[in-house]
């Protein structure tokens, strides 16, 4: 079953580019999250261009190249990860509160599902999620693991 979820995820990387993101709207059901979580690219500009003038950022893995990158600059990885960034993530939930921005929670909440799935497909030691104290971060041990189901309804959530 391991094997067969991987190969799905891999296939769909194969097949989605790095401009996808901007049209995800919604988030798979497993995430514990409400069934009308919407998730808008917007967001994050306008949460780039509320802390622009800012001394001090929230969000400082933000950038114009970020959220505006090259031909070139739309490969590379460390880019995208700004995006999905713990940062980003957190600044949309405390802007959602402090400036009345509920509809940000959403955004907010795709990203954790991200990060989420980053974690769990990430780990390349046995003792990875005890040294971060993340148990997102643990290697898959056993077929009954909740990060194998998780790993389906993501792929399956990538699929429709």
């Amino acid at each position: 079953m391991q094997h067969q979820v991987v190969d799905k995820l891999r296939r769909l990387h194969k097949t989605t580019s790095v401009d996808a993101v901007e049209k995800l709207s919604s988030v798979p059901s497993s995430a514990d999250l409400p069934n009308d979580c919407q998730a808008d690219f917007s967001h994050i500009v306008d949460l780039y261009q509320h802390e622009a003038s800012a001394a001090l950022k929230q969000t400082h893995k933000l950038t114009p190249s970020v959220l505006n990158p090259t031909s070139i600059e739309k490969i590379s990885v460390k880019l995208a990860t700004a995006v999905f960034a713990e940062s980003t993530r957190d600044s949309l939930r405390f802007y959602s509160v402090h400036i009345d921005n509920p509809e940000w929670n959403g955004t907010a909440d795709f990203i954790a599902v991200v990060l989420k799935l980053w974690n769990v497909m990430n780990v390349k030691s046995a003792t990875k999620g005890k040294h971060k104290r993340n148990c997102t971060m643990d290697p898959v041990r056993s077929t009954h693991e909740w990060k194998l189901s998780f790993l389906h309804e993501f792929a399956d959530f990538l699929q429709t």
